[in-house]
């Protein structure tokens, strides 16, 4: 074989290896409300559908604490890693905000910011007239803990902390609701 074609052939390679390591894995395990406290405790944390997800506390744009864990028993939680630097995450902001009108009293909405300056976010989100909670990850640190190689992503949580369903991409009003509905 030639240079040309090993090197093609590599390229091929490396890109298909990206491309599947970059894919959401999906698969089936029991995690209904049928399971009993010990048994969803039982469930390893993992940043994939199925397993429990990373707890993380963050900072509001109002300066207080919020934690995943806060909703656990409560409500399912629609995390959505963004930028407002960001195209595909500003084109599907208008969407979050009409779920989160719909449904808050079922689904808590957390917009998770990657690496901005609060001046920043506040700015864009006021601008919008933004309702949801946003917080700030001012050092990328949870997005890592949730393998976010792509913004936007929404990940949702079910009252039970299980990951129920993942996305990477921005989305319309009708694939967020396809995805919450998973939660239930």
């Amino acid at each position: 074989m030639n240079y040309k074609r090993k090197l093609s052939l590599i390229i091929v390679l490396v890109s298909i290896l990206f491309l599947v390591g970059c894919s959401q894995l999906s698969f089936k395990k029991g995690t209904g409300s049928e399971q009993t406290k010990e048994e969803i405790n039982n469930i390893p944390i993992k940043p994939q559908v199925g397993f429990r997800a990373p707890d993380f506390t963050l900072t509001d744009l109002n300066g207080k604490q919020v934690s995943l864990s806060d909703f656990r028993g409560k409500q399912v939680v629609f995390i959505n890693f963004w930028a407002s630097w960001c195209p595909p995450c500003r084109a599907e902001m208008p969407y979050i905000e009409e779920v989160h009108q719909e449904v808050k009293d079922k689904v808590k909405v957390l917009a998770v910011n990657l690496k901005e300056s609060k001046s920043k976010v506040q700015n864009f989100v006021e601008k919008n007239d933004y309702n949801f909670t946003v917080l700030l990850d001012k050092t990328g640190e949870i997005a890592n803990n949730y393998l976010v190689r792509g913004i936007p992503k929404t990940v949702i949580v079910d009252k039970n902390g299980i990951i129920k369903a993942q996305h990477v991409g921005a989305m319309n009003k009708d694939q967020m609701n396809k995805l919450i509905n998973k939660a239930f």
